[in-house]
């Protein structure tokens, strides 16, 4: 067997407990409440050591790691954890969260399960921004199941660990508002301390697996595009209406998501592939005049003088991050807009338009399904606009003719994009449109004659 890495090991202690303090800021930032995290004891010996900490009920996220630990680890919370931190997510009252930290059944965690993932979620994702920034070579976390229930019956069906498995553990006490303090660990099997060989560092291990490509070999050229397409990469945020009534509205008359696609690498053609419509668009601007120079035809000379300054929007709406997805839908209902621009003091943060607030709606808040409402439907009303907003956000500069306006949309997948000058202000937003709005009003002024012959479908 190797041993593990010394420097690793004496840093898991100082990493988890930064990784629980980043969980308690995360939620705290959510949710407006209070959290805080402190150590309780760490040590090396068999799972079952933890038997006294975690003996009712528990919820235990998986999380498989890459990098600088390669396998499958354990986030544990204790009976008092799970139904007060899910408690907080679906907003339940606190006399119902104090009476199940007392007596709470599995029937009981069942009916909360959803938000015990969401919790289990949110612990990962905030291990795995810590792990980033303080842990070299470390890649990723990821959830890969949530067991809640009674570990120690079988505790290498339920979780993956039997008994006595040697594992490295640490304990944490957390706090939030005024709920009874409780427990929390992680829990590191050998294992996965094993594939790491002594005196070598990831990078050469992967060196040595990796045969060198051969001379004929074009991998950059040869990739297809799905290598590079990120499954589930924007899953739009959680959102909500202020009405049943607005729920419906959004979602009949707000066209269809899209969403944004990965940035193109330099190894992908330049432009993506044009679909019917755009190539329409793209030969009318390529077209030569057909017609003797007394009677040119639509050229794509005329089209950059509709510039993105021209054609903007400059009434945007401006929301924190701190504010809530109620706001939001409010503000876009009172304004009647599909956009709204996040940040302080002129600065973009973020994007949030109509459609990611639609698409990411609980169907249970439709009047439809009132009848199978639950809390955590509810919950997504309070979510804050900082977790959900699109954080890249693609921008134009004022004087971007209309053909660069719609390459941009068509590269990145996006219908709307914020107009910024040098000095990084925002001037305004121009969508699709103001850009079919533009077409249209300038389509008779941009016509300086007729061609005998018009190009295919045009008039």
């Amino acid at each position: 067997m190797s041993c593990p890495s010394e420097q690793l090991v004496a840093s898991l202690d100082t990493l988890s407990l930064h990784a629980f303090e980043a969980f308690c800021e995360d939620i705290a930032a959510m949710f407006g409440n209070t959290a805080e995290c402190t150590q309780d004891s760490a040590g090396h010996g068999a799972l079952s050591d933890l038997k006294r900490q975690f003996k009712k009920l528990a919820a235990v996220n998986q999380v498989q790691t890459q990098g600088v630990m390669d396998g499958t680890f354990q986030i544990l919370l204790d009976q008092a954890g799970l139904f007060v931190l899910a408690g907080v997510f679906v907003m339940l009252p606190e006399k119902r969260v104090l009476e199940t930290i007392r007596s709470g059944t599995l029937k009981d965690a069942d009916y909360i399960n959803d938000a015990i993932k969401e919790v289990g979620n949110l612990l990962v994702g905030s291990w795995d921004r810590v792990f980033r920034e303080e842990l070299k070579d470390h890649k990723h976390f990821k959830q890969a199941d949530t067991f809640v229930g009674s570990i120690w019956d079988d505790p290498e069906s339920h979780i993956g660990l039997h008994a006595e498995q040697d594992c490295r553990y640490v304990i944490c006490r957390m706090k939030v508002d005024e709920f009874p303090e409780f427990k929390c660990a992680a829990v590191f099997p050998e294992t996965l301390f094993e594939t790491r060989s002594a005196g070598k560092s990831p990078e050469e291990s992967t060196a040595q697996e990796k045969p060198a490509p051969t001379a004929e070999t074009e991998p950059d050229s040869q990739t297809p595009e799905s290598a590079f397409t990120v499954a589930g990469d924007k899953s739009d945020p959680p959102a909500a209406e202020v009405t049943p009534s607005v729920i419906e509205e959004a979602s009949a008359d707000t066209p269809a998501p899209i969403t944004e696609a990965p940035p193109v690498m330099e190894s992908e053609r330049d432009e993506p592939m044009p679909g019917p419509v755009s190539e329409a668009i793209a030969h009318l601007t390529r077209q030569e005049p057909m017609q003797a120079e007394s009677e040119p035809a639509l050229t794509g000379a005329k089209l950059p003088s509709l510039t993105a300054a021209a054609i903007m929007n400059p009434a945007v709406l401006w929301l924190e991050p701190e504010q809530t997805v109620e706001e939001a839908l409010s503000q876009m209902q009172r304004h009647n807009i599909g956009y709204i621009l996040i940040g302080r003091d002129g600065h973009l943060e973020g994007l949030v338009s109509r459609s990611d607030i639609a698409a990411a709606i609980s169907p249970y808040l439709r009047p439809v399904f009132a009848h199978w409402r639950r809390p955590v439907d509810d919950a997504t009303l309070k979510i804050r606009i900082q977790w959900f907003m699109s954080r890249t956000v693609h921008t134009i500069s004022p004087d971007a003719p209309l053909e660069k306006i719609m390459q941009t949309m068509m590269q990145h997948a996006v219908r709307g994009l914020p107009v910024m000058d040098t000095d990084g202000q925002i001037l305004g937003l121009v969508t699709v449109y103001e850009v079919f709005a533009a077409l249209l009003n300038r389509s008779g002024l941009c016509l300086t004659g007729r061609p005998h012959q018009a190009p295919p479908g045009v008039r």
